[in-house]
């Protein structure tokens, strides 16, 4: 009956460490860094667009609930004088809350970059790369989104966003301490 036990014990910690090296080598893996390009010639209608911070967080809290994400990230991004993304990472059987906030900043091809400023996760000290690389192997990003755990950001290629075919948004101002927010709408002849 002894042995019985032991034989068991033995089988339940070879099943978790191959858990925690599957877990490990998913972390790991390189991840393909996106290419920034060039704005493209703009030819067309082109309307200017100022908004704010409220409305820019409805427009994100719709687009969150229209894709339905469903994913074992789940995360709320808000903007007040920063980027603020609030979530949870699920960690074997736990969840860790974490709360990550970034620097945005209108490039002048039209796209947004979100550099990271800080990071905490639950009581944990974790690397922001590692926090980041997680959350890009964890959630199936749209393809404007791109995440370089590297360098600690996020890219935003606006030019990407598919409104429709015929229109193109560029953000051409986002300062949220000054509540100016704007973007230039392209609509194609």
């Amino acid at each position: 009956m002894k042995n019985k036990w032991k034989g068991i014990f033995l089988v339940y910690v070879v099943l978790q460490l191959i858990a925690i090296s599957i877990f490990l080598v998913w972390i790991i893996r390189p991840v393909e860094k996106k290419q920034v390009t060039d704005m493209p010639k703009r030819e067309g209608i082109a309307i200017e667009l100022q908004t704010t911070k409220e409305d820019v967080n409805e427009m994100i809290k719709h687009y969150l609930e229209k894709e339905n994400i469903s994913s074992p990230v789940q995360f709320d991004v808000y903007l007040t004088d920063k980027v603020e993304l609030y979530g949870s990472l699920p960690v074997f059987s736990e969840e860790i809350q974490f709360k990550m906030t970034f620097e945005p900043m209108a490039l002048e091809n039209g796209d947004l970059l979100l550099k990271q400023e800080s990071v905490s996760v639950g009581n944990l000290n974790l690397p922001v790369s590692f926090i980041l690389k997680l959350i890009q192997k964890s959630y199936h990003l749209p393809t404007w989104v791109s995440i370089d755990p590297k360098e600690e950001e996020i890219y935003v290629s606006m030019r990407e966003l598919n409104i429709r075919d015929d229109l193109a948004i560029y953000a051409q101002t986002f300062d949220l301490k000054n509540n100016d927010i704007s973007f230039l709408l392209q609509i194609q002849p």
